[in-house]
């Protein structure tokens, strides 16, 4: 029997594969922070939309709650920038701030049935009240808005 002459690699067939290995591994857990980054921010705007349309709904209740008495004038909210509203989520310890804008939509006019309002909410997680970033620098899309157009009966 004879025995071949090669019996296991060189070194420089080791230092190859272990820098092609390297790469690889790199690589993997770059996009794999990658994907944990953009799972943050898409849990963080669902969950900012999930806000603005509680606040919304809100907003339609104490409208309508206005509007039961028959002498109500239409409402007008229209805040200025200073005037935020600020919130903490204790679950995510997450801050938002948001505004909200409601007036008369004039949609259907001449009526005595209801009124229609058109409601706007901007929400801002992270950032001051003027719109900067806190220590979020570079972590994408940190606000939203959100409109709807409403009908409240009287």
């Amino acid at each position: 029997m004879k025995r071949s002459a090669v019996r296991g690699l060189t070194i420089g067939e080791l230092v190859v594969a272990t820098g092609l290995l390297a790469m690889m591994v790199v690589t993997v857990m770059v996009l794999f922070g990658q994907m944990l980054d953009a799972t943050s921010k898409n849990a963080l705007i669902s969950q900012g939309s999930f806000f603005a349309e509680t606040v919304i709904e809100r907003e339609i209740y104490s409208l309508a709650k206005h509007h039961r008495d028959p002498a109500a004038p239409p409402v007008v909210r229209a805040y200025a920038d200073s005037d935020w509203i600020s919130f903490t989520d204790e679950t995510n310890q997450t801050e938002f701030s948001y505004r909200i804008d409601s007036g008369p939509a004039s949609i259907v006019a001449g009526t005595d049935m209801g009124y229609t309002y058109s409601i706007r909410v901007e929400v801002r997680w992270w950032q001051t009240k003027g719109g900067a970033a806190r220590n979020r620098q570079g972590f994408g899309k940190m606000h939203l808005n959100r409109s709807r157009i409403v009908y409240v009966p009287k």
